[in-house]
């Protein structure tokens, strides 16, 4: 428009030459690359691409340089070669869950259902397409289709997905403070938070956690019932960014089948969430399909144990729980940054919160429950973690390793 035209040519002569100079070379570089890749895949190099994007949105150069390569892919018919899509984290997974559908010599078949109606025209926060086109480009690697009906489904993919516009993941645990809650804290505290509540950026999150165009307590009963027919589910939990719905997770954790999922994720960006979803989900279909060993079964009820705690309990409520009670008694400010000396004091505070939401999440719905695959079963009989760390000594990263003790059948 006139009105871009004059803001661009107010701002060239404010930006310097060389940064600009520096910026677009960088650009020019990394697209070069992509291209080589491509072309060495049609070379035969690769047996399959997949090229991220991380953290995008609809409009921006790198949109610009993702036409120009898929121009290129279809110049050399390798459409079925070639993933151009938003993610980055879980590219891995989806690599590992594809190696794994090859050699079981199997296509998924994933039927969708939505917690609201509209949210699979919904775009996310930090992608460029709609859910269900999101689904179709993470599908690519694994050979998939979308199913139309369940019957025809082998992966029932419940997606929690935003009603209107994603909210922020961490948000939840203030918003959900009562008056009684705010008055309880120190003045200065409560009166940064009670400002903060008031900010505009604050709004999405808390339309979509109050949202009627979502109605979770059904999905989850459909959930529920899919699960007591010995239907494979998965939940790709995305109505909000970097943790999981809370809301959901307390319906979830009533859920007495709960330890059946064949996945949960609720973690970064939808992107991130739906390939890790998809990459275990399609391997416990092979599980079941294919049978398994004991350990692997042991692997799968760890991962999904993993992401129920950290996406759900962690990212949802007692990380930003955490900073807001616990980090001014130490010194800290609210916020996720570094803890720099007052960091042991944090990770013990964190290990303590931690452990004892797992001890009761295992308790509840974990120990006891059988888990097959072929002709092998195993009974959980314990869930530990150990290793429990915040790598860059910050609230917002954790890492953690979990162990599971259970007995053959």
């Amino acid at each position: 428009t006139a009105a871009e035209r004059e803001e661009l040519a107010a701002l060239r002569p404010a930006l310097p030459a060389a940064i600009v100079a520096d910026y677009l070379g960088g650009r020019a570089r990394n697209h070069a690359v992509n291209r080589r890749m491509i072309e060495w895949t049609a070379a035969g190099v690769f047996d399959y691409l997949i090229v991220p994007q991380d953290d995008t949105v609809a409009y921006g150069w790198n949109i610009a340089e993702s036409r120009q390569l898929r121009r290129l892919v279809r110049s050399l018919h390798l459409e079925q070669k070639v993933s151009i899509y938003p993610g980055a984290d879980e590219t891995g997974m989806l690599l590992l869950a594809r190696y794994v559908t090859q050699r079981a010599n199997w296509q998924p078949r994933v039927f969708l259902r939505y917690s609201g109606a509209g949210a699979d025209q919904v775009i996310t926060a930090y992608e460029d397409r709609p859910m269900t086109e999101m689904v179709k480009a993470h599908l690519g690697p694994l050979g998939g289709v979308v199913a139309a009906t369940p019957a025809e489904a082998d992966l029932l993919l419940y997606i929690n997905a935003p009603a209107e516009e994603q909210g922020n993941g961490p948000e939840q645990y203030i918003l959900e403070l009562d008056e009684a809650q705010l008055a309880s804290l120190p003045d200065p505290l409560r009166q940064e938070l009670t400002a903060w509540r008031r900010r505009p950026h604050v709004a999405a999150t808390l339309r979509e956690m109050h949202t009627v165009r979502r109605d979770l307590p059904e999905f989850v009963r459909s959930l529920a019932q899919m699960l007591d027919v010995g239907r494979t589910c998965a939940v790709v939990d995305v109505a909000f960014v970097n943790a999981g719905d809370v809301a959901l997770g307390d319906l979830l954790f009533e859920l007495e089948t709960l330890s059946r999922l064949a996945a949960y994720g609720g973690w970064n960006t939808a992107g991130n969430t739906l390939g890790c979803v998809l990459a275990q989900a399609v391997i416990r279909c092979v599980q079941q399909q294919a049978g398994a060993q004991p350990q692997a079964l042991a692997a799968q009820v760890r991962f999904l144990f993993w992401r129920l705690l950290e996406d759900l309990l962690y990212m949802g409520r007692l990380r930003t729980q955490i900073m807001v009670e616990d980090q001014p008694r130490l010194g800290l400010p609210p916020t996720m940054s570094n803890a720099g000396d007052q960091y042991p004091a944090l990770l013990a505070i964190v290990a303590e919160r931690l452990e004892a939401a797992a001890a009761e999440l295992a308790q509840k719905r974990f120990v006891g429950q059988p888990l097959a695959g072929g002709d092998t079963c195993i009974t959980i009989e314990g869930v530990a973690l150990r290793d429990i760390s915040l790598p860059w000594q910050r609230l917002f990263d954790l890492t953690l390793d979990v162990d599971l003790t259970y007995a053959e059948r």
